[in-house]
């Protein structure tokens, strides 16, 4: 779909289906993400154009959403994934977010600069009303709740009277750092504190434990093969699976790790124990922010909290370099909040218009009411049972 503008006879929004395509635009969508501040690096053409190539699946193909300025410059894009669908045996078009996986990016959504959001947000809003309305299921998510385009899309979609629910929200806990480390430490409970001091004094004393980052002791794809290899033993440990026994997700992972260490973007994170990698988490450097995305350590030492130890070092670094944020990314687990993040809300909107797509909304909607009211009468049911003395 391209739609003109007659006075200057740019195309002013279009869809780009192919890596060709994107690459034509892929400076300029660069240059965007650059100079906001609003925008995170999983909406950057590095992830984006990485994330089509290794993790979507063969049979569905990019969908990026661009917008033009009247002049002809790219001030606006979208990126989605167009998926075919059936419910039973009728077919439908899913336009899903780009970059949503597990273990994939966060805070998604429209990349656009703060001066030209209405510009491009109107461009972008008719073109998604305009495919549900022909009755494709359109699903945006990883969208920060409180974010103008979440807030402004609930809104339109309400007022057009389509058919639509909230999916998948999620909790990406924060934390603001402060001016050093020791500043940083105040802010945990004394109990906490102690802790991982002790935990770091016998770490050392009883192991000669030592810190690096990147490929300080060896080249940066022999470390990765090592911490994909304890974060495999980690999860065996548990005996579950681990979202990276998807090739296609550990070959993005693997691949954007070298892309961002050659940027100046990557820190691999390790604690090492007698030469070898103990703990070691994976955290982009990305403007302000430091986005913790994966970790892995050795439960032979889950006895130190190094799990928790190798955190630690991570916000150490970020503090040491003055960066602003340290951004725990989706999952609500408990040492995020015991390590003084606070919780950000990621949210998703699927909405349709018409034809079977309306119809899966709507179930979709059913299926989430169910959930909820059976997981309050369990709740109900345990507290019961506990006051019974069960």
């Amino acid at each position: 779909m391209l739609v003109t503008d007659v006075s200057s006879q740019h195309e002013v929004l279009g869809v780009a289906t192919s890596p060709s395509e994107i690459a034509a635009f892929a400076i300029e969508w660069e240059g965007i993400v650059q100079r906001s501040d609003e925008m995170d690096i999983f909406v950057s053409p590095i992830w984006m154009m990485l994330w089509y190539e290794t993790v979507m699946n063969g049979k569905d193909r990019p969908a990026v959403v661009w917008v033009n300025a009247p002049d002809g410059r790219l001030v606006g894009v979208l990126p989605l994934v167009c998926r075919r669908r059936y419910f039973g045996l009728v077919p439908y078009t899913l336009y899903e977010s780009a970059g949503d996986s597990v273990v994939c990016g966060d805070h998604l959504g429209l990349v656009v600069s703060s001066s030209d959001f209405a510009y491009v947000y109107d461009a972008v809003r008719e073109w998604l009303l305009a495919q549900a309305a022909d009755g494709a299921l359109m699903r945006l998510v990883a969208l920060d709740e409180q974010g103008r385009f979440a807030t402004s899309l609930r809104r339109d979609v309400e007022e057009c009277a389509a058919r639509w629910r909230y999916v998948v929200p999620q909790v990406a806990p924060r934390l603001s750092l402060p001016g050093s480390y020791e500043a940083y430490e105040q802010l945990l409970n004394s109990k906490r504190r102690k802790l991982i001091r002790r935990n770091w004094r016998h770490l050392e004393r009883d192991h000669g434990a030592t810190v690096c980052c990147n490929d300080a002791t060896a080249p940066l794809g022999s470390v990765l093969d090592e911490w994909f290899a304890l974060h495999d033993s980690l999860w065996a440990s548990r005996k579950r699976r681990t979202s990276l026994e998807d090739d296609r997700l550990r070959e993005f992972l693997q691949r954007f790790c070298q892309e961002a260490a050659r940027r100046g973007w990557l820190r691999l994170h390790q604690i090492r124990v007698n030469g070898r990698l103990a703990a070691g988490t994976i955290v982009f450097h990305w403007k302000d922010r430091a986005y913790y995305y994966q970790s892995a350590w050795n439960p032979e030492f889950a006895d130190y909290g190094i799990g928790e130890l190798v955190v630690t070092q991570s916000i150490h670094a970020a503090i040491d370099e003055g960066l602003a944020i340290f951004d725990f990314l989706r999952g609500a687990e408990r040492y995020k909040f015991r390590l003084r993040a606070q919780p950000h809300a990621l949210v998703g909107l699927e909405f349709a218009r018409g034809g079977p797509a309306r119809w899966l909304v709507w179930a979709g909607d059913m299926r989430e009411r169910t959930g909820r009211i059976v997981r309050r009468f369990r709740r109900v049911g345990g507290a019961e049972a506990s006051d019974n003395g069960c």
